[in-house]
């Protein structure tokens, strides 16, 4: 069990390292493994391990292919019955030892599209992983989904003109804010703005909030600090 557990783990330092094994005191700071608990057990030398492992000793392999970091990604795929996000590879990373780390998939892809991209084909060829290709139509629908809502999403924002504030609203931050300031004499101030899936609702509990402090122009205030503090405090949803 631990000469596997020690095979394993030299995969993995090597996978971390760009494929280049880790040398004995790197590999036993690394994991707590002390000497004596392999040396003249399972193998004279730490080469006679490394070799073992799949890797020439010192010397930087190409053993990690995109095959390989592909074919990984499948395995996890298959454990959760989904594509994997960036979480779920760190969770089945303590489940596999070998599977490589978030830094090395990002080494070896330009981004996560791209990695996904590779990935749905290479499932595509493999028939024996023809249950993880069967995921994507999931995801593709998921992604949909999340688009349609993000699309919906809006903002309520609030902009500073002189000693006074507007509280106002719209789904596109940039053109709205334009908008306003080009309705004042004088350059107004964006001060914060709130993301959000329920613009109106949350425009209402702010007009609300500070409507003993609405001038007679409508949506603006005379707000305080502390008022504004308060508003700042909301974060985007």
């Amino acid at each position: 069990m631990l000469r596997d557990q020690i095979l394993n783990e030299i995969r993995r330092l090597a996978v971390a390292n760009g494929g280049q094994p880790p040398g004995w005191n790197t590999f036993s700071k690394a994991t707590g493994i002390r000497i004596h608990e392999w040396r003249g057990v399972y193998w004279s030398k730490w080469s006679d391990a490394t070799r073992e492992a799949g890797f020439e000793p010192n010397s930087r392999v190409t053993a990690y292919s995109n095959d390989y970091f592909l074919r990984k990604l499948a395995e996890a795929a298959r454990h959760f019955a989904a594509i994997p996000n960036t979480i779920q590879m760190a969770m089945y990373r303590r489940t596999d030892p070998s599977f490589p780390a978030r830094q090395t998939f990002n080494a070896n892809f330009a981004s996560r599209a791209e990695m996904l991209s590779q990935f749905r084909k290479w499932v595509g060829l493999h028939s024996e992983f023809a249950d993880v290709a069967a995921l994507f139509p999931l995801e593709v629908e998921k992604d949909a989904k999340e688009k349609a809502v993000r699309a919906k999403d809006g903002y309520v924002y609030l902009i500073q003109w002189g000693d006074v504030y507007k509280i106002g609203r719209g789904q596109d931050l940039e053109r709205r804010v334009k908008q306003v300031r080009t309705g004042l004499p004088e350059s107004g101030r964006l001060i914060h703005a709130i993301r959000t899936d329920d613009p109106p609702g949350i425009e209402l509990y702010w007009h609300r909030r500070f409507a003993d402090k609405r001038t007679e122009n409508g949506e603006w205030f005379r707000l305080s600090k502390v008022d504004i503090a308060a508003m700042k405090r909301r974060k985007s949803q």
